[in-house]
């Protein structure tokens, strides 16, 4: 379940990064340079959302739930799917 949360995170952050490319694309170098530096902190902050919910899950104990992850697992198919039937 924490992949599961990492990969939506993942496919978030690849949905603003790609937002932000496109905007960047026509704008002055700084503004790039403000849409690259934003997109790595943003994925820094996830990774440490992702590695402070394992932290946790490790000392607390957690159960899988099953239910919920097939259904995020069908959802991170079918955006990936779309993005790949996009690009």
């Amino acid at each position: 379940s924490n992949a599961l949360l990492a990969n939506g995170l993942d496919n978030s952050s690849d949905a603003v990064v790609y937002g932000l490319s496109l905007l960047a694309l026509t704008r002055s170098r700084r503004w790039q340079r403000g849409a690259a530096r934003f997109s790595g902190v943003m994925l820094l902050i996830f990774a440490v959302g992702v590695i402070a919910d394992a932290v946790r899950r490790f000392i607390e104990g957690s159960e899988p739930v099953g239910l919920l992850m097939m259904a995020m697992a069908v959802i991170a198919a079918i955006v990936n799917l779309l993005s790949l039937y996009l690009l």
